[in-house]
């Protein structure tokens, strides 16, 4: 084999194809007007942290991507519960959401449109809507996730959060204690039980504390827009 190549093929395989986490934050970056080019950026997936120009961040979204999903909240939500997701056999979602597969006030949605490479950051507006007009939004992590199980993350509660849909996390697969710190959510096994009940106005309380959490948490500070800037100088 040539060395030209050897080369071409080395480069291809060894072609950088970021997640769902760098593509967000970069847009989130772009959006405000800082060129993400002339950045230092790292991702950290298992753990849930970005790097720029060395300074740590957490998971962040455009603020556009906020705004629009919470756009999407109608006056009266249609669903009790709702899954839009990756349904792979060894992460064993499937398993875990079996309790919820025959009720009459749930959607779940087996898809793979979220690991579709162009996908990553743009905004879906039919898996917001969904969300959106859910009343609590399943959120099952994958019982093989290859991390640190106490820094287990998932992007599903943000989202959740933006369409004020509360989270229900999973005995089975539970999240990162920094990562869910101060956020309201449920249990799988609380919601199942026949005599759950939340009135109206707990609901828009619990919602609009995640929502404001959520925007404050994801969504770039204007303390970061500036760290960011001066890193630039």
């Amino acid at each position: 084999m040539s060395i030209s190549i050897h080369l071409s093929l080395k480069n291809l395989f060894s072609k950088h194809v970021p997640f769902k986490q760098e593509l967000l934050l970069r847009s989130a970056l772009t959006e405000i007007f800082i060129n993400p080019k002339f950045l230092k950026i790292h991702c950290d997936h298992l753990n849930g942290i970005n790097l720029v120009n060395d300074l740590e961040l957490g998971i962040k979204y455009p603020s556009s991507f906020l705004y629009r999903a919470h756009s999407l909240v109608p006056q009266k939500k249609k669903l009790n519960f709702y899954f839009n997701g990756n349904m792979d056999i060894d992460g064993k979602r499937m398993n875990l959401l079996e309790p919820f597969k025959e009720r009459n006030d749930t959607s779940i949605i087996a898809s793979n449109d979220g690991r579709v490479q162009r996908n990553k950051n743009r905004f879906n507006e039919n898996y917001f809507l969904g969300l959106a007009n859910s009343k609590f939004g399943l959120c099952p992590h994958q019982l093989n996730w290859p991390g640190d199980k106490s820094k287990l993350w998932t992007y599903r509660i943000i989202e959740c959060c933006f369409t004020k849909t509360i989270p229900i996390l999973f005995r089975k697969t539970p999240l990162g204690e920094d990562f869910i710190k101060d956020f309201i959510y449920f249990w799988d096994d609380d919601v199942l039980v026949e005599n759950f009940y939340i009135n109206e106005d707990k609901f828009k309380q619990i919602t609009t504390h995640n929502l404001i959490l959520a925007r404050d948490r994801f969504c770039l500070t204007l303390e970061e827009i500036l760290l960011i800037s001066v890193s630039l100088q």
